[in-house]
């Protein structure tokens, strides 16, 4: 649930799923997890997937406009990615604070594979 004063701005209500999970710069893949809110979250989300221990340089993709109805579960899918440089592990970044204080999101069914 979206608290109250997190900002109405990016990065202010960041929400990081820690992933113990090896990727090469050599090979290609797919992401994907699904985002259910009980409010409309119009443009207002960013994920980005990053190296663990470095969120600033090497982003496996950034994406800051990410949009959510109200009551439905949305999948949000990067198909075709790769990272430029092998990481040990993952950390996945859920921004939020641009979304409505109240909301309820839960986000669920991630996926990281090679792409096929």
């Amino acid at each position: 649930k979206i608290p109250a004063g997190i900002g109405g701005a990016e990065w202010q209500g960041q929400t990081k799923f820690h992933f113990p999970v090896a990727v090469s710069a050599s090979k290609v893949y797919d992401f994907g997890m699904k985002v259910t809110p009980d409010d409309d979250c119009n443009s207002n989300i960013t994920v980005k997937l990053a190296w663990e221990g470095n969120d600033n340089d090497h982003a496996f993709f950034y994406v800051n406009d990410f949009s959510a109805p109200s009551d439905q579960t949305t999948a949000f899918v990067k198909e075709g990615v790769s990272p430029d440089v092998d990481y040990d592990a993952v950390v996945l970044f859920v921004d939020l604070g641009r979304v409505a204080a109240g909301t309820t999101v839960v986000i669920s069914d991630f996926c990281l594979q090679e792409h096929k």
